[in-house]
């Protein structure tokens, strides 16, 4: 109960000093604190987006956000928590792999300005054009072809491949799987020196597709789902010349660096 009281309070603390104007305050610290009503069920999710003016670091922007039970906890991870913080702020180019609403994008637009930020989204693609510039909606991987993603009704954050969870009440969409290192090869986009990878279970297959220019890449962020996947970028890491490998520990509940949720930060 005192965890939760405190991390209320921090999240308050957060929307008040992240909010620009008023309504921008209240409207953070609704959406913080909304999760607490609708699991007691006074009230339900709309899904529609707000759009907010927000400030980080000295800069001011606008995110839409929708008022469900996800968004919010992703722009806190990111604003709050700095998951995706780094020490170095040199990037040319940048691939956000799963950006899922863009906000991993956005933040590292504000934290790396002058950056080229290409965003991969299969399903909520609509979304993050919203709050990032240059938006692909298919997926990536190591074998292209057609896949199916399974879609969670409850958690626009946790839609995942069908060859990873085969639940069979979830709705499945069909999109395209393309290699990074084609894309690269055909000009699509430029090989990047930063790779962001929440795939939820597929960071590893997207890893691969890099291919070769794995050997160019300076820094890698990836969000693991699974002890498994973990322990393989590591070792793919360390084989590759990555000398400085960070693990995070993202969710509260978790208590090791490999247990879902949590972070590799890689750089040479």
């Amino acid at each position: 109960m005192i965890k939760k009281l405190q991390r209320n309070a921090r999240n308050v603390a957060f929307a008040l000093r992240a909010g620009v104007k008023l309504r921008d305050k209240l409207t953070l610290t609704w959406m913080l604190m909304k999760h607490i009503a609708v699991n007691r069920g006074w009230m339900g999710f709309s899904g529609e987006p707000t759009t907010i003016t927000a400030q980080h670091d000295g800069r001011t922007f606008a995110v839409q956000l929708r008022d469900n039970a996800t968004d919010i906890i992703i722009f806190e991870d990111i604003f709050q928590q700095r998951c995706y913080e780094l020490p170095e702020t040199a990037f040319a180019n940048i691939v956000d792999a799963g950006a899922n609403i863009g906000l991993a994008s956005l933040y590292l637009s504000l934290a790396h300005p002058g950056a080229d930020i290409v965003s991969f989204e299969p399903v909520e693609h609509v979304m993050c054009k919203r709050n990032a510039a240059h938006v692909f909606d298919f997926a990536l991987g190591k074998t292209p072809g057609m896949v199916n993603i399974l879609i969670d009704p409850n958690n626009s954050g946790g839609h995942r491949l069908e060859i990873y969870d085969s639940d069979p009440g979830l709705r499945r969409l069909e999109v395209s799987v393309h290699r990074l290192d084609q894309l690269i090869a055909d000009g699509t986009i430029a090989a990047p020196d930063l790779l962001k990878i929440d795939a939820e279970g597929a960071e590893c297959d997207i890893l691969e597709g890099l291919g070769e220019h794995l050997k160019t890449l300076r820094t890698l962020v990836a969000e693991t789902q699974s002890h498994a996947n973990h322990k393989w970028i590591i070792e793919r890491l360390r084989a590759a010349g990555f000398t400085r490998i960070e693990e995070r520990i993202l969710h509260p509940d978790a208590s090791l660096p490999s247990d879902a949720f949590s972070i590799i930060v890689a750089q040479r």
